[in-house]
């Protein structure tokens, strides 16, 4: 069983988990710059 997942991440898998990446890196980063904003306001008051 070990031995088949791998192979099946490369074929398939593989570009639809590449974009799932893609797309938890972007909105990591957006909450990243929205805690930013939220920490510059709180720091104002």
């Amino acid at each position: 069983m070990q031995g088949f997942l791998p192979s099946a991440r490369r074929a398939g898998a593989g570009g639809a988990l590449r974009h799932d990446d893609e797309d938890v890196w972007k909105s990591f980063c957006q909450l990243h710059i929205a805690q930013a904003r939220i920490a510059r306001r709180a720091s104002k008051c």
